[in-house]
């Protein structure tokens, strides 16, 4: 069962009801095209004048991905006076290069042809990617006078950008894979062959049309360059041999090394970095600074990160390593008197991964209903996580049910034992329960207030008072946590009431949160919906921060 849009739909929530933001999810850019021919833009309910554009282009690999995690969004651009685009493209799997950069100028020149309808000032787009993204739009930047890559309609619009931002993104292929400790992307297998249809050392001329060293010209826009230098995928010396490409040929470059960082966070998400592309843009894109520079700056990881990315050390006082066994895909932990069981999945390689704690409900446990969910979750590169608790039965103390103190110890052990773990990002941890393991998922994020990075739940919610296996509305005035709250219209186990009253508590507060409601549907929506549910956890994970876009 799909939703429509009668039904208040679950598929276009995103940032739609986030208030001042007006949404427009899923435009074509190409008619008739493929379906990843689409793009999201959001704008401000209120401006003056036309609004400078930032389009970001996500990575993945140029194999993964999607526009639906979108940093500017969710940075604030829209608040400093911009228009935000997230656009999606074809990926190797679809098509060979230069699909890519085709679509991608694509929805340039769609988004120029459409700018007087949404208010967009023509003159002024930036663009900004991470990894493949970061490729795509260095690329977009060195070869807005490559008329080949312009094929399509809207052809009578310019492709070209005024600023981009480039994280991370590969710029010389042939270096790149011949880079001491990155030969591995030298094989038939590597994300880099399948971009371009075999292996790099191969298929050199094919490499170098890929390269956006291969364009550099002296009419290029500014570049904003930001590389980690522990990068373990894409070596530090792409960015640099970037830079010093378009420092040569006098192109305005300023390149920014974050020491001790990698392919991503931490690091990328300070304060200093974000005050940095901001200010980038809005030199570039609203203050008509035009100077040509050449500069390089830099940065530790340690002073990069956010501090509600910083988690405090497990003590070993409240955690006994020895008392954790993992068998397979099950665990016990025993740590004297106190024990419990459970299933743990982790994607595939070394990470380290985001991880997730799923909560199940009444009648339910880690199996049945955790592993579900977990394999699904596992795909998208968490760490999943899932205990029994005291309601996995229809029997027993039902005090104990839900949000009780036990649980909540069990839950908190949960995301200990991930804080243990090698394959663990302990600084993006998330949490999802149905019904009763939603009480457990609230109560958890009301008790251990920094606990978690984003937490969504189903079919569940808080009560008015203390003294119920759902949490009081008291108890949640404590979260600090980013929520998402699904539920269906006729629920008639938790009623929809009971997420609407924790979403009074989060706004009252300024927590983070989207809460809709399916029109028609009843209490098991992660059953019925399953697909949908999904999918808006996914981006909810991703718009905050947990999953790499």
């Amino acid at each position: 069962m799909k939703f429509i849009a009668a039904c208040l739909c679950f598929a276009t929530w995103s940032f739609a009801q986030t208030a001042g933001v007006k949404s427009h999810r899923d435009l074509v850019y190409v008619e008739g095209g493929h379906e990843r021919h689409k793009l999201d833009l959001y704008l401000p309910e209120k401006a003056d004048g036309p609004l400078p554009l930032i389009i970001w282009v996500h990575g993945g690999g140029w194999q993964n991905g999607s526009k639906d995690g979108c940093p500017p969004l969710r940075g604030g651009y829209i608040e400093r006076g911009y228009a935000v685009a997230s656009i999606n493209y074809r990926l190797s799997g679809h098509a060979v290069f230069p699909a890519q950069i085709e679509d991608c100028k694509a929805a340039i020149r769609w988004l120029r042809g459409h700018a007087k309808e949404y208010n967009l000032d023509a003159k002024h787009f930036g663009v900004w990617g991470s990894s493949a993204g970061g490729h795509l739009v260095a690329l977009l930047g060195t070869s807005g006078d490559v008329k080949e890559f312009d094929v399509g309609a809207n052809l009578d619009q310019s492709s070209r950008v005024q600023a981009v931002c480039d994280y991370y993104g590969p710029t010389d292929f042939a270096v790149f894979v011949t880079t001491p400790g990155y030969e591995r992307h030298a094989t038939v297998d590597a994300p880099e062959a399948k971009l371009i249809g075999g292996a790099v050392l191969e298929n050199k001329a094919k490499a170098a049309r890929v390269n956006p060293i291969t364009y550099v010209s002296k009419d290029d826009p500014p570049f904003l360059i930001v590389h980690g230098d522990k990068d373990p995928t894409v070596p530090i010396n792409q960015s640099q041999l970037l830079f010093e490409a378009l420092k040569q040929t006098g192109v305005s470059a300023h390149f920014h090394t974050i020491h001790g960082a990698g392919h991503g966070r931490p690091g990328f998400a300070g304060q200093d970095i974000g005050g940095m592309v901001a200010t980038f843009f809005d030199e570039r894109l609203k203050n008509g600074v035009m100077e040509i520079e050449a500069r390089v700056s830099e940065s530790t990881a340690e002073s990069g990160v956010r501090g509600r990315d910083v988690r405090p050390p497990v003590r070993e006082s409240t955690l006994s390593k020895a008392g954790f066994q993992l068998d397979g895909e099950r665990w016990t932990y025993r740590d004297g008197g106190f024990s419990m069981e459970g299933i743990l999945l982790k994607p595939e390689g070394k990470g380290p991964f985001p991880a997730v704690l799923i909560s199940h409900g009444l009648g339910g446990n880690a199996q049945s209903f955790g592993m579900m969910k977990a394999r699904e979750m596992v795909q998208w590169g968490l760490v999943c996580i899932a205990p029994n608790y005291t309601h996995t039965g229809q029997g027993g103390d039902r005090a104990q049910f839900g949000a009780s103190a036990e649980n909540i110890r069990r839950a908190s052990t949960c995301l200990d034992l991930l804080r243990t773990l090698p394959e663990v990002d302990s600084t993006r941890l998330a949490a999802y329960g149905h019904s009763m393991g939603g009480f457990v998922t609230i109560g958890l994020a009301s008790a251990k207030v920094d606990a978690v990075k984003a937490a969504a739940i189903t079919g569940s919610g808080i009560s008015p008072q203390d003294g119920y296996a759902a949490p009081s509305a008291q108890a949640a005035e404590k979260i600090r946590a980013p929520f998402l709250m699904l539920h269906g219209a006729n629920d008639n186990v938790v009623r929809p009431e009971q997420s609407a009253a924790l979403k009074q508590v989060l706004d009252a507060n300024q927590v983070p949160n989207d809460r809709l409601i399916a029109d028609g549907q009843g209490h098991p929506i992660d059953q019925t919906m399953r697909d949908e549910v999904f999918k808006l956890i996914r981006e909810w994970f991703t718009n905050q921060g947990v999953l790499k876009p």
